[in-house]
């Protein structure tokens, strides 16, 4: 599901793509708690997480 968060002078624009019930849509908030799940389906949004909280728990669940 792609989601694309830009921020501009504490704003963020998301851009949201639901895989559930294939809407497009864009949010415009200051605060983006509470944004998990499509507000149209209840389908859940999978974020990424930051490239580094990724390799750090890989590296600690490696069996290398």
């Amino acid at each position: 599901m792609p989601i694309d968060i830009e921020w501009e002078d504490g704003n963020a624009n998301i851009n949201i793509l639901c895989d559930g019930c294939d809407k497009e849509y864009t949010i415009l908030t200051e605060d983006t708690s509470g944004l998990e799940s499509c507000p149209f389906c209840g389908h859940y949004f999978e974020l990424a997480e930051d490239e580094d909280e990724e390799s750090e728990e890989s590296e600690e669940d490696s069996w290398d």
